[in-house]
């Protein structure tokens, strides 16, 4: 045989070479054809529904531990990895015989009004592209899902951004189709369909999943978690309340003195907890002693500034203090009571400072100032010489008056809707705008010297419509009072719920000695009793079963 020449030899090697690339790319567009083809059955044909997936022992375990890990609150946080948990729990199904794909993992990515889904799929070679002489690795990708997350009054609306194989880009049209598909027919829940790229789901459909006396108000993203507002019946909130502050007033000092005494060095978390659950025994025990401004409703995101730090997120029920600065982003908003009794409400994209708040109604002062944006002010009372709002070239004097401002670049306007407003420019002479009158002016307008006051015109009905559909306030003055008394439930509930669990997990030296220092400071059959009058309302015996709450384990 004549030996193959130097040239003949790299012939064969660059046809092999070629041989094997090709091998290789039928393989991974099998691949990707296979996994297109996977993922638009699934669009056609959807995976079970959640309510029809099989419950397993591991599943009811994950959820137990799911409630347990709730950190409770009027705004609950519910965790990324908590949410990983309960959805690797709840996808997990046996594997098909003749499966193409295995989904091996689903996890979430969560950032402020923004949802990554993740999901690691691995493809099963076929067989007919796996030659004895070659082995092929499974070809494994990574499929991500953008979405956004924005809540709404009576719910929330899911947007889609784009979704990706690995590295690679779905096109534009096919993801959406998947998108439009696949989330609807794979949760169970009745999403409405708002556009191509976007899913709205009412909170009253996810309400099935909680307590009959929770009502779900808003749920929105944040950095690594969600965050869940619930609204608990206030029946059954002011009757627990009662009696627990009968018995924090009688007990609830000696009990946390009996936690000092038992523990003098060591058990910091319990100590804690029973010196705060003895002071919610007051009413007033939440109430800052400076004026304040209480959050009475958040949509969307909201960042607060302050002397003490910047970039706080509020939430219902937080109280914000003088200095305080406050930026809205699109499609967001805020609603404010204040100690008078007066409402504000800001408005998306807006920029607003709280400078001076009111100390009472016997204390009306206040002042407040808008670079950009709208604010709403439902302002209590008449006459009120020390009520200030500001805009750029001018000052606002109320006087008991429903109105409304805005800035923009080019344009400053204020509207009365009841009441009136003095518009005081730097150097002009003051407008007074009456009931269902409307100033508007440029900045330049409000600064140049002139002896004329600028004029106020009749406020249309086209303009009513559009500040009633944009600046409609939700908050009640009478909210203020429930407000702060459901987040003292909370506290007093999350309070309660450290000091057993701490209790639970101690050593039968510790206990017995918690249990020696309460037999000498506290009535114990004061403590059952009140318990049980509690646990007679069935709502409540449901409420805390549901969050791993075992009851009072006295030592």
């Amino acid at each position: 045989m004549t030996p193959a020449s130097p040239a003949h030899k790299l012939f064969l090697t660059a046809a092999g070479l070629l041989l094997g690339i090709i091998l290789y790319l039928f393989y991974f567009v099998g691949g990707f054809l296979t996994l297109a083809g996977f993922l638009v059955e699934r669009a056609t044909q959807p995976l079970p529904r959640v309510g029809a997936v099989r419950e397993t022992a591991g599943m009811q375990t994950e959820l137990l531990s799911f409630m347990e890990a709730l950190e409770l609150g009027q705004i609950t946080i519910i965790r990324e990895e908590a949410l990983d948990r309960m959805i690797s729990a709840v996808t997990a199904r046996e594997e098909a015989p003749d499966r193409s794909v295995d989904i091996q993992k689903i996890s979430l990515d969560l950032e402020p009004g923004e949802i990554s889904l993740y999901a690691d799929l691995v493809m099963v070679p076929p067989e007919s592209l796996t030659p004895g002489w070659i082995r092929l690795r499974p070809l494994a990708t990574k499929v991500r899902a953008d979405l956004a997350l924005r809540p709404e009054e009576d719910g929330i609306i899911l947007f889609f951004r784009n979704m990706s194989l690995s590295r690679l880009r779905v096109p534009e049209r096919i993801a959406e189709g998947l998108f439009s598909a696949l989330i609807p027919e794979n949760t169970g829940l009745p999403f409405t369909r708002v556009s191509r790229t976007a899913l709205s789901l009412p909170y009253s459909e996810l309400q099935q999943v909680l307590p009959p006396v929770l009502r779900l108000e808003g749920l929105e993203a944040r950095k690594d978690a969600l965050a869940a507002e619930l609204r608990i019946d206030p029946d059954l909130r002011k009757s627990v309340m009662d009696e627990l502050s009968l018995l924090l007033r009688k007990e609830g000092t000696d009990f946390a003195d009996a936690v000092a005494a038992a523990f003098p060095t060591g058990q910091e978390t319990l100590k804690e907890a029973a010196r705060r659950l003895a002071g919610l025994g007051d009413p007033d025990a939440l109430i800052p002693p400076e004026p304040t401004a209480l959050v009475s409703r958040v949509l969307g995101r909201v960042r607060v500034e302050n002397p003490k730090g910047g970039g706080i997120l509020p939430v219902t029920g937080d109280d914000l203090y003088a200095d305080t600065r406050l930026r809205t982003d699109a499609d967001s908003s805020l609603e404010l009571i204040l100690r008078d009794g007066s409402i504000l409400k800001i408005g998306e994209e807006t920029d607003f400072s709280l400078l001076q708040l009111p100390a009472g109604p016997d204390k009306p002062a206040a002042r407040f100032s808008l670079l950009e944006g709208s604010v709403r002010g439902r302002i209590v009372g008449k006459n009120r010489p020390d009520y200030r709002f500001s805009t750029p070239g001018a000052e606002y004097l109320v006087t008991g008056t429903d109105l409304v401002l805005e800035v923009e670049k080019r344009q400053i306007l204020l509207s009365v809707l009841e009441g009136s407003v003095a518009c005081e420019p730097e150097k002009r002479p003051a407008s007074e705008v009456g009931a269902e009158q409307q100033l508007s002016a440029t900045p330049r307008e409000l600064t140049r010297r002139k002896e004329d006051a600028l004029p106020a015109i009749s406020l249309h009905e086209d303009e009513k419509e559009r500040i009633a559909r944009l600046m409609q306030i939700f908050t009640l003055p009478g909210d203020l009072a429930e407000i702060r008394e459901t987040r003292r439930f909370w506290e007093s509930l999350d309070a309660f719920k450290n000091i057993t669990g701490r209790i639970i997990g101690m050593d039968e030296d510790s206990r017995a000695r918690l249990g020696t220092e309460l037999e000498k400071r506290v009535d114990p059959e004061a403590i059952d009793h009140s318990f049980r009058v509690m646990m007679k309302n069935p709502d409540f015996a449901a409420l805390i079963d549901s969050y791993g709450i075992e009851g009072i384990p006295y030592p």
